[in-house]
C-alpha cells in the first residue's frame, strides 16, 4: 500500500497519514480534530522520546536524507555530462561519476534540514503547548512525507525538460 491514513471516528477526516507505512514517530501524541475530538497517536514530541525512539527518527531521516541524495545524485551525474555532450552518452558511461556527488551532498542536506526544523517545531510545541494537544492540520497531517517523495521525484521531470527528452532516448 503507498499510503495508510487513520481517520476520526466521529467525522471521518484523516488524521494521521503514512506514506509506505513509515512513521518517524516524531509528532504530537494528541490532536484535536476540527470537530472537536481528541485523538491519540503513536507519535511522541521530541523532548518525550527515549533514546532509541531519537536513534529511530535519525536513522530513518538518514535513509530518507541516502534515497533522496541518491536521486538527486543520479540527475547531477546525468545532467552535468549530458548537457556538457549533446546527451551523447559512451557505452561505458556511469552517472555515479564526480558529477554524482553535489546532488547526493544536496539531497542529503535538504532532508536532514527539514528534520532539523521538525525537531525544532516539536519542542516549541511541548514549550508552548503546555500538555494541551495541538489542532490536527493538513499541514501537520502531510508532515514531510511528502515532501520527501517530491524531492525523490522531482529530478526526473527536471532532467527530461533539461534534455528536451534526450536524456531519456528520444
Amino acid at each position: 500500500m503507498f499510503y495508510t491514513t487513520s481517520v476520526c471516528p466521529k467525522c471521518l477526516r484523516n488524521t494521521d497519514l503514512k506514506l509506505l507505512g513509515i512513521c518517524s514517530g516524531l509528532g504530537p501524541s494528541a490532536t484535536i480534530c476540527k470537530c472537536g475530538i481528541a485523538l491519540i497517536s503513536k507519535r511522541k514530541e521530541w523532548p518525550e522520546m527515549n533514546l532509541s525512539e531519537k536513534g529511530g527518527f535519525i536513522g530513518l531521516s538518514v535513509l530518507g536524507g541516502l534515497a533522496v541524495g541518491t536521486t538527486w545524485g543520479l540527475f547531477t551525474g546525468t545532467l552535468i555530462p549530458g548537457s556538457q555532450n549533446n546527451w551523447q552518452f559512451p557505452h561505458n558511461f556511469t552517472p555515479f561519476g564526480s558529477a554524482f556527488v553535489p546532488g547526493l551532498i544536496f539531497g542529503m542536506f535538504i532532508v536532514c534540514a527539514i528534520q532539523a526544523f521538525r525537531v525544532i517545531l516539536s519542542v516549541r510545541r511541548v514549550r508552548d503547548l503546555q500538555g494541551q494537544p495541538p489542532n490536527s492540520t493538513w499541514r501537520d497531517l502531510m508532515g514531510t512525507q511528502f515532501l520527501i517523495l517530491l524531492l525523490i521525484l522531482l529530478p526526473l521531470p527536471l532532467l527530461y525538460l533539461a534534455s528536451g527528452g534526450k536524456a531519456f532516448g528520444k
